[in-house]
């Protein structure tokens, strides 16, 4: 890891909940890491997030930011379907891979993920942001204990 302890985090695709993840990496909110890298399609968004984050490098393609050697980990906040290839790309490419829900549309394209994470031997794991929140926890123990009758 660069930068003592901090992991570098490229953060791919900036839309609501990307500009989110980057906010929090860039404001130093998340322990141990810092914002390494960004990447978005968009043309007009990416000079838009060169502006704001000047020191940040921002790449037009996963691809790039993924060889680019700036991070050692990526954040997945694209449209669903792309999160398997951008993951496994990553996985390839030596870096762990946080993807944001759902971590695939297609069960076999899941499969392929996880398959592709284990041979990497980094981190992979997919953001669920309301499993800590009680309201939800509370649900699922209902749910659990059958308190709800039978789930259908």
């Amino acid at each position: 890891m660069s930068n003592g302890e901090k992991v570098r985090i490229g953060v791919i695709g900036i839309g609501n909940i990307g500009s989110v993840h980057t906010n929090a990496l860039y404001s130093g909110k998340v322990r141990n890491a810092t914002l390494g890298a960004l990447c978005d399609i968009n043309e007009k968004k990416r000079e838009e997030l060169s502006s704001l984050y000047p020191d940040i490098p921002v790449y037009a393609t996963a691809e790039e930011l993924i060889a680019s050697g700036d991070v050692e980990a990526v954040i997945i906040s694209t449209p669903h379907y792309y999160h398997p290839i951008i993951a496994i790309k990553a996985f390839e490419a030596g870096l762990h891979v946080l993807s944001e829900k759902p971590m695939a549309v297609y069960c076999l394209a899941a499969k392929e993920m996880i398959a592709a994470a284990k041979k990497s031997g980094k981190v992979f794991s997919v953001m669920f942001n309301q499993r800590n929140n009680k309201l939800f926890a509370k649900a699922h123990e209902m749910m659990k204990n059958g308190e709800l009758g039978d789930l259908k």
